[in-house]
């Protein structure tokens, strides 16, 4: 089955009355009177207070969602320098939500799509692997991206031009901003609710890939180390092997 290509473009209130709608106990849902006043009703995504049934292929990795990945993509060159996508991973289907400036993107792919779309979203493209980083950079730039402030991720890229020497290739990359910041955070869906599996911090530039770790002798700086795609993907493909574990069980 293809890619489900209808894309529903919410705002906010509405994402959050959907996502009530579809998972949250009885009490927590949105009202009927809510939805109305809300415009879901009137773009057709719901009907009456229950979502229409038009867009159950698209929502339904919500509501059978075994993991989640949210991952947040930095790239200074970029005219949305901070871009955020999480998938919702069940075990026929997904569903995935990107915030964008005209509001929040939903669509759903089919379980055998995932690998290819995720695989958009990370910095894994094939490289040289020529490594000439320096061995810590601040943490102030992962902190930066963490709190979605770019002035933050600038003034930690400017510390990062100071240990590096500027005549390398990692040195020219800092200087014209060809790197690439992702921040993913993996959780499972345990008998107490969502609990974090795994955590991994990339940063890309065109001759290597490094995952950001912290420094056991600072605080204030983060360890580069070098890493191979295929490590990355492994790490991934493991998780989502146990989100299809219970597909797999009953095929």
């Amino acid at each position: 089955m293809a890619t489900n290509t209808d894309v529903l473009v919410l705002t906010p209130q509405q994402w959050d009355y959907l996502v009530r709608a579809l998972i949250a106990p009885p009490q927590a849902a949105p009202s009927e009177m809510e939805i109305q006043e809300s415009g879901l009703i009137d773009q057709g995504v719901f009907s009456g207070d229950s979502p229409a049934p038009e867009i159950l292929p698209t929502v339904e990795g919500i509501v059978s969602s075994q993991m989640r990945i949210e991952l947040r993509n930095v790239d200074l060159q970029d005219d949305v320098p901070i871009r955020n996508v999480t998938f919702w991973v069940g075990p026929t289907s997904t569903t995935i939500v990107r915030p964008l400036p005209d509001g929040i993107h939903v669509y759903g792919c089919q379980a055998e799509e995932l690998p290819q779309i995720l695989l958009h979203h990370l910095p894994l493209q094939p490289k040289p692997y020529v490594d000439d980083a320096p061995q810590v950079m601040p943490m102030t730039i992962l902190e930066g991206a963490s709190n979605g402030e770019v002035e933050g991720i600038e003034r930690g890229v400017k510390e990062l031009q100071f240990v590096t020497d500027p005549h390398s290739a990692f040195g020219e990359f800092m200087e014209h901003n060809l790197w690439r910041l992702s921040l993913a955070h993996i959780e499972l869906l345990g008998s107490q609710g969502w609990e974090l599996a795994a955590q991994l911090y990339l940063f890309s530039v065109p001759t290597c890939l490094y995952s950001c770790e912290q420094s056991p002798t600072s605080e204030d700086e983060v360890l580069l180390k070098k890493v191979a795609n295929s490590e990355v993907w492994a790490g991934i493909s493991s998780c989502l092997f146990e989100s299809l574990r219970p597909r797999l069980a009953h095929s």
